[in-house]
């Protein structure tokens, strides 16, 4: 952690938090649409960076399957960049 000017400060910058990040925009077709998603790596984000394989395999269920979210509530409870939530809200 960095010093900071207010040793009690209860969220404290932590100067070497994007130090080495990279970030990569990946574009996928969901739904006959384009989507772009902005990945940033390596920002100790831990799971909340990349866009998973499973994800876009759940998204291609949900299309493929005509899945029925209109007038349903749905929570995302994965781990990336939420583009399941994304098509999910499509669908609603």
């Amino acid at each position: 952690m960095s010093h900071t000017e207010d040793e009690d400060d209860p969220f404290p910058v932590d100067d070497c938090l994007f130090t080495e990040t990279f970030s990569l925009e990946s574009v996928y077709t969901l739904m006959g649409e384009e989507v772009k998603i902005r990945q940033l790596f390596g920002a100790d984000l831990g799971v909340a960076a990349p866009v998973w394989e499973a994800a876009l395999h759940l998204c291609r269920y949900l299309e493929d399957q005509s899945v029925e979210l209109r007038g349903k509530r749905l929570i995302e409870l994965g781990a990336g960049t939420g583009v399941v939530g994304i098509v999910a809200a499509r669908l609603a």
